[in-house]
């Protein structure tokens, strides 16, 4: 029996049910339909799918793993695109569709009318149904493969929504499905009349990757599939334009909302990557698959006679740069990192791929799986953690670990100031970017003459030794961190290290001195090592010191960023400076530094990648900013709370946060991001790229030393420095400030 609750309760439930807005979504059961439909029932919508076969209702309902109440505000009906029957059930009373349903073959058909004609038909057939039952909007799933093949694309320049593929050229019969049935849409919805029309949105997304909800083979992921194959021997020359589903799906269900979606297409692309790069990158995840790439004309060759194959030709060896900007803006859309959807993808195939088989070459064999479990062989995924040491504790040997602390923090920031506004009217393309309004860097600090990475250093480690207790005699340990290596001007010193000149220049006469590099993480890394070294006892004090003249690379890039998503943008925001720091045996129980500690997640190296100029002297830098910002905020959380759990605190018990200065704008919205996920708030977070831009290696101790000489911190306070540095390395340093204060003047 029900009480008089229970019936109340179940009455709701049906009152809210039957008043939530009811969305239709064609296809069903395909591989973005069915995460549609999910997200769709998390929100709270009704769903009605349309499935060929209503066979296929269980298995989806099982893959699903729905509630009652969610399970109750789900149903399906049968309907075909080549038919007229069952759309106009398929769509009454609805007040939204979205149209996903539509042809992706793994291989070439046929003839392209197999692809075409349900493809353009069917569309029509759900846009007059919806359009006689009086829905107010359509979403409709496209492709980039409806915007790729145009001439701006050969040209390699950039594109966005107002670009599409020309039909007058030979396109894959899948292309040229996507295109007519697209343009198909579009005239219809302009000659539709009505107070208010009938609005359409169109989706047109990139690369699909991600799980399989159920886990069943499909085109989107049919190359993560062919690398997870013990006998794939090999990785042909595709660049891939990638997008998650998940992600995709979250866009058409904003894309329901959205008042200013309508009459819109919106370009789904979360990132590229080359397909070599993709398999290199769940290679280091754990798994065995091939990376080495396959010439063009082999795939060509056997493109003739394998249809497969056959289907990827076209795209070889050509990059397509997409603009998301349109999404991102209007659909307020945060796809995922590359990484994560790359990953989940072969994660969710391994999970239901035969074991145990083998693959030959060259005479032997090698295992498709990785690690035994029990009888079985699986593949499984390696996972990042931090190589952490805490400041207390006992040594792998037993022994009592030796706390260190920071004793003095240097700095030489050159005197010369160049303002953003002065480094854009230098530019010779005027690409007209608004670059201060977009990283919050106001000026830089950059180097004349005689001035260099070596003479940075040394100011550096004299104002260190400056405000220190003890003299250049007193280091055992010198190490230099700096990316670039310059003396007398922009000539690279590799031989003698740059270390051993400043050893001598400061008189460091006694110290063991080498250089190390490690991107933007660099002077956290010496601190690092240094720390290492005295908590096992071989040393007692040391300095890490680096100077950076990097102003030339944003000299070089301003002779060639041509727009706003160039990949040189970030060396518009580079400074020049030298810090340097003292790392010596704490002789307190507080003042000490809690946790120091680093990842290496090296699947992202090319995020960043250095050569030399060809436009001046010096080097040019090619920066995906945006990834690494992505990268960065959906790796790092758990990294960051295993350190914050060793140093026995919680985010919201940082006094001043001190990131990576790359921009005002990603600094921020990154600390939000990250305390959202941490589940607290840091209480302050340090921004200082505005005044000295991004500093690379030196950046951190640049906001450490000007906070110190400006008195902000009192004792007690708890710093972290938090690296993003590109490779990607996550560094993190957790220390109080104590009786260092005393030596900047502090009276507290």
């Amino acid at each position: 029996m029900l009480s008089g609750s229970d019936t109340l309760s179940k009455k709701n439930r049906g009152r809210m049910m039957e008043n939530a807005t009811l969305v239709t979504v064609t296809g069903a059961s395909g591989f973005i339909a069915l995460h549609c439909v999910r997200e769709l029932l998390r929100e709270g919508y009704r769903v009605r799918g349309t499935l060929r076969s209503l066979d296929k209702e269980p298995a989806i309902r099982s893959a699903l793993a729905l509630d009652d109440e969610a399970a109750a505000r789900l149903s399906f009906v049968a309907a075909n695109l080549l038919e007229d029957d069952g759309w106009p059930a398929a769509v009454d009373g609805a007040r939204y569709v979205l149209h996903v349903a539509s042809p992706l073959p793994l291989a070439p058909p046929e003839h392209e009318d197999d692809l075409v004609r349900p493809a353009r038909d069917g569309t029509l057939r759900v846009l007059r149904a919806a359009q006689a039952a009086g829905v107010s909007r359509v979403v409709m799933t496209s492709s980039i493969a409806a915007i790729v093949h145009c001439h701006k694309s050969d040209r390699g320049e950039p594109l966005d929504e107002s670009d599409w593929s020309d039909l007058s050229r030979s396109l894959p019969a899948y292309d040229k499905s996507k295109t007519i049935a697209e343009r198909a849409a579009w005239r219809f919805i302009e000659g539709l009349s009505g107070d208010p029309p009938m609005e359409l949105v169109v989706m047109n997304p990139g690369f699909v990757l991600g799980p399989s909800l159920l886990g069943v083979d499909n085109a989107s992921n049919e190359l993560i599939r062919k690398l997870l194959q013990p006998y794939a021997l090999g990785v042909p020359h595709l660049y891939l334009p990638v997008v998650d589903v998940r992600d995709v799906a979250l866009a058409h269900v904003a894309a329901l909302r959205a008042h200013d979606a309508a009459g819109k297409r919106f370009i789904l692309v979360s990132d590229g990557c080359w397909y070599p790069e993709l398999a290199k990158l769940i290679k280091a995840a754990g798994y065995n698959v091939a990376t080495r790439r396959v010439p063009d004309w082999a795939v060509r060759v056997v493109g003739r006679f394998v249809k497969a194959a056959a289907l990827i030709v076209p795209w070889l060896s050509k990059a397509v740069e997409l603009s998301n900007e349109q999404a991102t803006t209007l659909l307020d859309w945060r796809p995922r990192s590359l990484r994560e959807s790359v990953l989940d993808t072969a994660k969710e195939i391994a999970s239901r791929t035969p074991q145990g088989r083998r693959a030959h070459f060259s005479g032997g064999s090698f295992d498709a799986s990785l690690f035994h479990m029990g009888a079985e062989r699986q593949l499984v995924p390696l996972e990042h953690g931090m190589i952490l040491e805490a400041g207390v504790g006992a040594l792998a040997d037993g022994r009592p670990a030796i706390p260190t602390r920071l004793e003095s923090i240097g700095s030489k920031i050159p005197e010369r100031i160049l303002t953003t506004q002065e480094l854009m009217k230098s530019t010779r393309h005027h690409p007209h970017i608004e670059l201060e309004r977009l990283t919050g860097v106001h000026q830089r600090h950059v180097c004349s003459e005689g001035e260099d990475s070596f003479t940075l250093a040394v100011g550096a480690a004299r104002d260190c030794l400056a405000h220190s207790r003890h003299g250049p005699e007193d280091i055992e340990m010198l190490i230099n961190c700096s990316i670039s290596r310059y003396k007398d001007g922009l000539r690279h010193q590799w031989e003698p290290p740059l270390s051993l000149s400043i050893k001598d220049a400061i008189g460091a006469n006694k110290a063991i001195s080498f250089d190390i590099s490690n991107a933007c993480a660099g002077m956290m890394t010496g601190v690092f090592i240094l720390h290492d070294f005295i908590r096992r006892g071989v040393i007692r004090r040391g300095m890490v010191v680096s100077g950076e003249y990097i102003s030339s690379l944003g000299q070089n890039a301003a002779k060639q960023v041509r727009w706003v998503l160039s990949k040189q943008l970030a060396s518009l925001t580079l400074g020049d400076a030298g810090t340097a720091a003292i790392v010596e045996r704490a002789d307190s129980d507080t003042d000490h530094i809690s946790v120091a500690a680093f990842a290496t997640l090296s699947e992202h190296s090319r995020l960043c990648l250095g050569a030399p100029s060809p436009v001046g002297p010096g080097g040019s830098m090619f920066t995906k900013a945006r990834t690494i910002h992505k990268v960065a905020i959906s790796e790092s959380p758990p990294l960051l709370k295993e350190a914050l759990d060793a140093a026995g605190l919680g985010f919201g018990d940082i006094d001043y946060v001190i990131p990576h200065q790359t921009s005002a704008r990603a600094i921020e919205r990154g600390a939000k991001e990250i305390g959202e996920r941490l589940g607290m708030q840091a209480k302050r977070v340090v921004v200082t790229v505005n005044e000295f831009g991004n500093t690379s290696s030196t950046t951190h101790f640049v906001a450490l030393r000007k906070y110190l000489g400006e008195k902000r911190f009192k004792k007690g306070d708890t710093i972290m420095l938090i690296s993003f540095a590109s490779g990607l390395e996550v560094g993190v340093l957790i220390f109080p400030v104590e009786e260092i204060l005393d030596r900047y003047g502090n009276e507290d």
